[in-house]
């Protein structure tokens, strides 16, 4: 195999890693509702992060007021998605 081979190997091989593998922990804050901050956690793939077009996985909001925190689990394990919609109401994490 050829230089030009290992080039076309290595690129694939990077597109695969930046679509399927999720290690980039992100960190959305979200905002305040009567004193009381939220934010939605997760750990995502570089094109999940850049487009939202990718894997994801162990997303969770918490609520969080004074002391008192509160966890949801927004899914389970390895995930997929494309959405590529820029309103909040349309977002997935």
């Amino acid at each position: 195999m050829g230089a030009a081979g290992w080039i076309a190997v290595i690129i694939v091989i990077l597109i695969v890693f930046a679509f399927f593998v999720p290690v980039f922990p992100t960190t959305s804050q979200s905002g305040n509702f009567f004193g009381a901050t939220y934010q939605v956690d997760a750990d995502e793939s570089f094109s999940f992060l850049m487009s939202h077009c990718g894997s994801y996985m162990n997303a969770h909001s918490s609520a969080s007021l004074g002391s008192i925190t509160i966890t949801h689990s927004i899914s389970k394990g390895y995930n997929f998605s494309c959405n590529f919609s820029t309103s909040k109401s349309m977002s997935l994490i």
